[in-house]
């Protein structure tokens, strides 16, 4: 766990984030189509999506497999905290600490990160859900709000781990193109 502290220094520079600037020009859009569109627009949620479903498929383990599918539960639990008002820290770190952690791992894939991985994809999962529900508009529908939302999240974790079916050669430029823009994303998002 020589990483440990690597990680605990970027969480805690990412908790001083303002908050999420990826998201712009939605704030008229509503219910079904609000939630829809937020994934395909936020380029730090496409990103961590798409990188945990790459992830998911390439690291061939069945608990690490599993990761889209808890993905999908943290977030929608996330828009649910922030739907009824309880307050949960951090949330923009959350965010920015899941564009590192999968930079990282997309690259080295060390095997002892199975057991931090939920913990930090479930964090980043609820971060996005509740950023998401805070950004919504008061009159929007929640409940069909989060169904947009979940079906395009659905969406990139499913064209995540289509993508890394691709060969061996091509795999690994993806796992290093998907990695060098979570980095990219990531250090903007804490310096811009």
């Amino acid at each position: 766990m020589k990483y440990l502290p690597k990680l605990i220094f970027t969480f805690s520079l990412a908790c001083f984030l303002t908050p999420t600037w990826a998201h712009p020009g939605i704030s008229h859009l509503h219910g079904f189509v609000s939630g829809f569109i937020h994934p395909w627009l936020g380029v730090d949620h496409w990103l961590a999506v798409f990188a945990v479903g790459l992830y998911a498929h390439c690291h061939g383990d069945n608990a690490i497999q599993a990761l889209p599918l808890w993905y999908l539960v943290f977030m929608t639990l996330g828009v649910g905290l922030s739907a009824s008002d309880i307050a949960v820290p951090a949330v923009e770190g959350g965010i920015v600490l899941s564009l590192f952690v999968m930079a990282l791992v997309l690259i080295i894939k060390p095997h002892n990160f199975r057991n931090v991985m939920l913990p930090i994809i479930a964090y980043a999962a609820l971060s996005q859900g509740y950023v998401h529900a805070e950004e919504a508009n008061a009159s929007d529908l929640i409940l069909s709000q989060l169904l947009g939302l979940v079906l395009a999240t659905s969406l990139l974790l499913a064209l995540g781990l289509l993508t890394s079916r691709l060969s061996a050669k091509k795999q690994a430029s993806l796992r290093l193109i998907t990695s060098l823009s979570c980095f990219a994303i990531g250090t903007y998002a804490l310096v811009g």
